[in-house]
């Protein structure tokens, strides 16, 4: 489906207070940001739209322009979204436009009460179920992966995260079935000897044993299968 990107304006000004996309209507779109804003939600965008529902007024919700499925949507909003505020809109977008949170800050204060409200905490094992349920079988589409890959691109991991990736996985518990014996094993001893050795290439391993790329490149670097 076309993605719009829209924008929300005050209704006595008409400036442009917030850039969004969706592949609903207009008209949708705006009664899922009021429902929003009604459940008492301290984004920015819910508070300005509370102030306006409480006056007894509503957001002018207009398309901007359509993206064709065939494009990049993420490209469309983010220039959309520096077009205003470069205008000199007050935004309420909290972040750049397009997938993930580029562009956003949190504030100390909103870094500790995250922190708080995540130590200690545990899922249980319902949820965990539930969550692997609702898992199982996922496929991303292509939009999805390009979106991902976008904000994966524009990523930069400090050195003290790249040691904490490390120190992690030098710990990380291994099954106590290795090899053959392990259940989950795809391939043979020899079968992993043979792909080190470069018998078999990327697409040719992942379609003859179903090992992902990440396992064919662990079993190249002598990660799996010692």
């Amino acid at each position: 489906m076309p993605t719009i990107i829209y924008k929300l304006a005050d209704p006595e000004t008409h400036e442009v207070r917030y850039v969004g996309k969706t592949c609903k209507s207009i008209k949708e779109r705006l009664k899922c940001h009021i429902a929003t804003a009604r459940r008492k939600n301290h984004r920015h965008v819910c508070c300005w739209i509370n102030s306006l529902t409480k006056a007894g007024l509503s957001p002018e919700a207009s398309e901007i322009e359509t993206v064709p499925d065939d494009q990049d949507w993420v490209t469309r909003e983010r220039f959309w979204i520096s077009h205003y505020r470069d205008s000199g809109s007050r935004l309420t977008n909290h972040t750049d436009g397009g997938e993930g949170m580029s562009g956003h800050v949190a504030s100390e204060e909103t870094r500790r009460k995250i922190s708080v409200a995540h130590k200690g905490k545990t899922i249980s094992p319902e949820n965990r179920k539930a969550q692997s349920i609702r898992m199982t079988g996922r496929r991303l589409t292509e939009a999805h992966k390009l979106n991902v890959a976008i904000a994966m691109r524009a990523r930069v991991m400090t050195p003290e995260h790249k040691e904490s990736i490390r120190a992690s996985a030098k710990y990380r518990k291994k099954p106590d079935v290795s090899g053959e014996m392990n259940p989950r094993s795809k391939i043979t001893k020899e079968q992993a000897t043979e792909i080190r050795s470069g018998t078999y290439k990327l697409e040719e391993a992942k379609e003859k044993f179903g090992i992902s790329k990440t396992q064919y490149y662990r079993i190249k670097r002598g990660e799996q299968w010692t």
